[in-house]
């Protein structure tokens, strides 16, 4: 799965969901588990947004077409969700931002469309 951020000039920006929300909540309770605390995240991560241009057939946005193209990886056991704000503040400053998740190697993935699947964490190689 891919998630790309492009920069642009918008005349304003709309609130989007961080994550999907049955990736928060998995997302939430994989975290306290991992990390062993007591908050549950999953209740910020469904309530968190992301500014975002608005569609740009609309008219409000201009896309910008020739910028450079950053890869941004979560790397192992990472969602690319993980790294929404950041990829947006890379974009905002000129880039195409692209993220993925890696097949087999992510904790859980939310697909539009699919069924929420979830992977059993898996060693790091040595």
């Amino acid at each position: 799965m891919l998630s790309v951020f492009q920069p642009a000039t918008c005349a304003s920006t709309v609130p989007v969901e961080y994550m999907p929300k049955r990736t928060a909540e998995y997302q939430g309770s994989f975290i306290q588990e991992v990390y062993n605390i007591s908050v549950d995240l999953a209740p910020l991560l469904l309530e968190a947004r992301i500014p975002v241009c608005p569609d740009a057939d609309s008219g409000g946005c201009s896309p910008l077409h020739d910028a450079p193209i950053l890869l941004l990886s979560p790397g192992y056991r990472g969602t690319r969700l993980y790294y929404n704000v950041i990829a947006s503040a890379l974009a905002s400053e000129g880039f195409i931002v692209i993220t993925i998740d890696h097949p087999g190697e992510r904790i859980s993935s939310s697909i539009p469309m699919a069924i929420q699947s979830t992977a059993t964490p898996q060693k790091s190689p040595t």
